[in-house]
């Protein structure tokens, strides 16, 4: 009976880890998995913010959950195209999200990318580390 449980237990947790981790994103926002065609639908319409996290690392973990879920962040992102690329379930695998990654000058995981409506990269607004969500929406409300 103990054995049944804890089956029963791993097979929940890794069921909710699923689901947390799904391409869906947070809230039901509308995230992409291709950040240049993202990108690329998305020039002289609206800003793009491309987010590389690992379920991998707490740090991501810390940046979905108290930034990207964030009830300021959710309602600023309405305005906004959603990328979100998780290295390791990349679809075109390991060596075209390495290429992508050098393409897009991230050098390491996490990274919160923002471009302006005109694609431009605005690296200033780049986030690499957890912040409030109130900070870090504030400027992004600067972006067009």
């Amino acid at each position: 009976m103990i054995r049944f449980d804890l089956r029963r237990r791993a097979a929940l947790a890794v069921a909710l880890a699923l689901l947390m981790s799904a391409g869906c994103g947070p809230k039901g926002l509308p995230w992409s998995g291709d950040p240049e065609k993202t990108l690329a639908e998305a020039k002289g319409k609206r800003p793009v913010l491309v987010a590389f996290l690992s379920d991998q690392f707490a740090l991501s973990r810390r940046i979905d959950e108290y930034v990207l879920r964030d009830p300021l962040f959710i309602e600023e992102a309405k305005r906004w195209s959603l990328v979100k690329v998780n290295p390791e379930s990349y679809p075109r695998g390991r060596d075209e999200v390495e290429a992508l990654m050098k393409r897009l000058g991230v050098q390491s995981i996490p990274t919160l990318l923002v471009f302006d409506s005109s694609g431009r990269a605005r690296k200033e607004l780049t986030l690499i580390e957890a912040t409030p969500a109130a900070a870090y929406v504030e400027a992004l409300r600067s972006v067009r």
